[in-house]
């Protein structure tokens, strides 16, 4: 939990927060602890047991072994939807330079 609330808290209210987190991963130029934490934790180029050697060390969090596993697992997943999204890309690329070849390809065999 970041922050406090001193009012009676409503949990039938549903609230959206938005957190700026920088695309350069630049945690170091913010006075914001919880943003440098967020931006930390989404930091593709930090591996998982990194991330969770930050949150205890940095940030003073009591990971559990579940905690420690999730932080891992979500690492892993993003690693994975990332490749996936790669490998698509790659098919997609071949097909339309297949189709670009095939019409160069009739083009020049009709002249």
């Amino acid at each position: 939990m970041y922050g406090s609330n001193t009012d009676k808290p409503r949990y039938d209210i549903l609230n959206a927060i938005i957190v700026y987190i920088s695309g350069k991963h630049d945690s170091e130029n913010t006075d914001n602890e919880l943003v440098r934490m967020l931006t930390d934790l989404f930091d593709e180029r930090i591996d998982g047991v990194e991330k969770v050697k930050k949150l205890k060390s940095e940030y003073g969090l009591r990971m559990t072994k579940e905690v420690e596993g999730e932080v891992t697992d979500m690492c892993t997943y993003a690693t994975a939807m990332e490749n996936k999204g790669v490998e698509k890309g790659i098919e997609q690329g071949i097909g339309i330079g297949r189709e670009q070849g095939i019409g160069i390809g009739l083009e020049a065999g009709k002249r």
